[in-house]
């Protein structure tokens, strides 16, 4: 793997039907065992750990604490699993990722 410039991008449905689109880029850098994923501005956000096909990871961004699982049993398709939980936040996000031929 070498290192680049990764983006996502889809639709959070919320309970009441509202649609939000939203987008994210992140550099992803390779590393012994896994890659290190950083914001777009180069900031260290969290290791996947690539060691196994089930890799947890945590960052923790003061009050809000950040929890993923990842999950590449099905690969190329994969999933990450975030809890969140702080003061003014507490939820699951279930993201399933698949490439998109343009």
């Amino acid at each position: 793997m070498s290192d680049g410039w990764y983006r996502e991008s889809g639709q959070l449905v919320l309970a009441d039907g509202q649609v939000i689109s939203s987008t994210r880029r992140y550099l992803w850098k390779a590393c012994t065992g896994g890659v290190d994923v950083h914001f777009d501005d180069e900031q260290f956000f969290h290791r996947i750990d690539l060691a196994s096909a089930a890799s947890q990871a945590r960052h923790f961004c003061d009050p809000d604490d950040y929890t993923v699982s990842y999950d590449f049993l099905q690969w190329p398709v994969w999933t990450s699993l975030w809890r969140v939980k702080g003061p003014r936040k507490q939820y699951k996000m279930l993201s399933i990722y698949r490439k998109v031929e343009l």
